[in-house]
């Protein structure tokens, strides 16, 4: 979180009510970007409209947002560009046209009971933090819980500059070793660094790291109704290819199996072939977490195999070599220049 110049994580807290989400996010922001000393200087409820949500983050290094309980697609944008450092458009003013862009990479803390948080492009910029629950007999009073984090922090703060001073001297070192295989390819090489530092095995950090956004895709199918239909499709099979309009027939069915209410409008699962082709495109980082890989194309053939024109899609479980149809022909391949 203080490497200001890469792009971080969202750090995540879910669970019941009583479980410290609020004490925990308070705390780390107080750690590296304080407001205030208490917790409710140090939390704030994220906003809903976008213009607001990006003064928020801009106006501070680390937004800690307490007690979200859902984000939308546009929120979503919002955090993830915020994440990654792009620019954020904004009005001005509510009473005329003008935008303004404002260029931020920040650091964000969130949490809530379980928020709905279904879109991949998040979830590949975000990580749920577990905690081990407390005993009653375990808790303290504000007063105390303020001692002893008061005289715990300069030497926690310390000891965090120390370890970011080592690992810079080894980042060099580590970055040849580090073969990154997400979107956040500086975090995984700083991370596996940093644990070094620790004394932790090398390479368990990134092990960590890919097991979490492995967990967070399997869990995000509950949501995602449409996930499950394709697994069911490709249950017996390595591959599977028809056009659009049938592919949504069958998923449709496939799902209806499954006792999914496709038609309902708090299910989202998709209506039309169009919109089949819209989830698709958003669900293919997940599918390619759970092992499927999706190729869409439009068949030019005039063979009588599908309607020339038609748009395709394959369904194929990573690791299966294309079948022959989907090959380039011979007269294509004698084009291809040949390597020394």
């Amino acid at each position: 979180m203080f490497l200001e110049s890469i792009p971080v994580p969202i750090m995540f807290f879910d669970g019941e009510a009583g479980s410290m989400k609020t004490t925990t996010t308070a705390s780390i922001k107080r750690i590296i970007d304080p407001n205030g000393i208490n917790n409710e200087d140090n939390c704030n409820s994220i906003s809903t409209r976008n213009d607001d949500l990006i003064i928020q983050l801009n106006n501070r290094y680390v937004s800690a947002f307490d007690n979200v309980t859902k984000v939308s697609q546009e929120m979503s944008d919002v955090l993830c560009r915020a994440i990654t450092g792009s620019g954020n458009v904004k009005r001005e003013l509510y009473t005329n046209s003008e935008e303004t862009i404002l260029n931020f990479r920040r650091k964000i803390i969130l949490n809530g009971i379980v928020p709905s948080v279904d879109y991949p492009d998040l979830q590949d910029r975000m990580i749920s933090y577990d905690r081990i629950p407390l005993q009653n007999n375990q808790r303290l009073t504000d007063k105390e819980f303020q001692e002893r984090f008061n005289r715990l922090l300069p030497s926690a703060i310390g000891q965090i500059f120390k370890i970011i001073q080592k690992s810079l001297i080894h980042h060099e070192e580590v970055k040849q070793d580090v073969k990154p295989k997400t979107r956040l390819a500086d975090f995984e090489i700083w991370g596996e660094s940093i644990s070094r530092e620790f004394g932790y095995e090398p390479n368990s950090f990134l092990e960590k790291f890919y097991e979490k956004q492995k967990q967070t895709s399997i869990e995000s199918i509950d949501s995602q109704p449409l996930v499950a239909a394709i697994e069911g499709l490709l249950d017996n099979r390595l591959e599977y290819e028809n056009t659009i309009a049938n592919c949504f027939k069958i998923l449709v069915s496939r799902a209806q199996e499954l006792g999914i209410d496709t038609k309902s409008q708090y299910v989202k699962f998709p209506k039309a072939p169009n919109q089949l082709s819209k989830q698709l495109t958003i669900l293919k980082p997940t599918l390619r977490k759970l092992g499927i890989n999706i190729e869409t194309s439009h068949y030019t053939k005039n063979d009588g195999k599908y309607t020339k024109n038609s748009r395709i899609v394959t369904f194929r479980k990573l690791g299966i070599e294309p079948s022959p149809a989907s090959l380039p022909s011979p007269q294509l391949t004698s084009l291809i220049p040949k390597r020394s």
